[in-house]
């Protein structure tokens, strides 16, 4: 495997010298030849296959294949002119082409997703803000004191809960409005949206200390 390897690798520098000498050829003779709106400098980053390395910071989204993929195939039946033949792509570019359809309906799946994700977040605080408000009648039994202490942190709890649920909408709507897409959560929080532009809508984390954890009573 190792002997390939080389061998394989020894074919590609050989042929980057040849492409590379080619060019600086072309510079010479014929500077402002049709060649020269299709063909590049080839740098080093440039030598990649058609698809993304497994070691490649880029997402699937956001990748781009090198400039080498994207280059007509020229071949014996190529128009003299422009280089080009009957078929702009090859076979892998077809491949690669298929990938990038992938890529992209998965992304807009992504994105259906995340507004789906976005929906949940604001639906569990308001049915946690429900859940808390039940659980300050359930003791009904006891010293008044405590019963008054349980009832006021089960409210402050819906309250946090609720606040949450405006935060997430004030973070998200402006994004989302960008884009075109109107949630249907979204008219629910419209005043909240518009207390927060006058600046009226006090701060949730002012009113999150330690005492405030979701906890069950």
């Amino acid at each position: 495997m190792l002997v390939l390897y080389k061998r394989l690798e020894s074919k590609t520098n050989r042929a980057i010298q040849k492409y590379r000498v080619a060019y600086t050829a072309l510079k010479v003779l014929d500077p402002n030849g049709s060649w020269s709106t299709r063909l590049k400098v080839l740098a080093d980053k440039d030598v990649s296959g058609p698809g993304r390395d497994h070691n490649s910071e880029s997402t699937n989204s956001h990748y781009e294949p090198s400039w080498i993929w994207l280059m007509p195939r020229v071949n014996k039946s190529s128009n003299a002119d422009t280089g080009m033949g009957e078929e702009e792509f090859n076979e892998s570019m077809r491949v690669e082409w298929a990938k990038t359809r992938a890529r992209k309906a998965r992304w807009t799946e992504e994105v259906m997703i995340l507004q789906e994700e976005m929906r949940r977040v604001i639906s569990f605080q308001k049915w946690k803000a429900a859940w808390w408000r039940e659980q300050a009648s359930v003791r009904n039994r006891g010293d008044a004191t405590i019963l008054s202490g349980v009832a006021g942190y089960a409210n402050k709890q819906a309250a946090i809960c609720e606040r949450l649920a405006e935060k997430c909408a004030l973070h998200w709507l402006p994004q989302l409005k960008t884009k075109g897409v109107i949630p249907g959560w979204a008219a629910e929080y419209e005043v909240v949206m518009g207390q927060a532009e006058s600046h009226d809508l006090p701060q949730v984390e002012d009113e999150m200390d330690e005492d405030t954890e979701l906890d069950e009573i």
